[in-house]
């Protein structure tokens, strides 16, 4: 329960430095779309998505190293319920 609030409250705090389209990467990942197609709703190139996602989820670890689609997830919830 501990390390729970603790991932939230680090969650909570790392949602606070994301740029705008660092959140709106995101919340496209955590609604399920895969790099293409995230890609393709912002507009941007696939190497530009991954070059973005790579330095966001290195932040977070060692708690999302297997998933970081499941860790974007944790970060939308975290911006939209508090």
């Amino acid at each position: 329960m501990k390390q729970n609030q603790q991932n939230l409250e680090r969650a909570t705090d790392f949602i606070k430095k994301l740029s705008p389209r660092q959140k709106e990467l995101v919340d496209l990942m955590a609604l399920g779309y895969r790099n293409d197609k995230i890609a393709q709703e912002m507009g941007l190139k696939l190497k530009t998505v991954k070059n973005t996602i790579r330095p966001i989820f290195k932040k977070l670890k060692p708690s999302v190293d297997e998933d970081p689609r499941a860790a974007a997830v944790m970060l939308w919830y975290v911006y939209y319920q508090h």
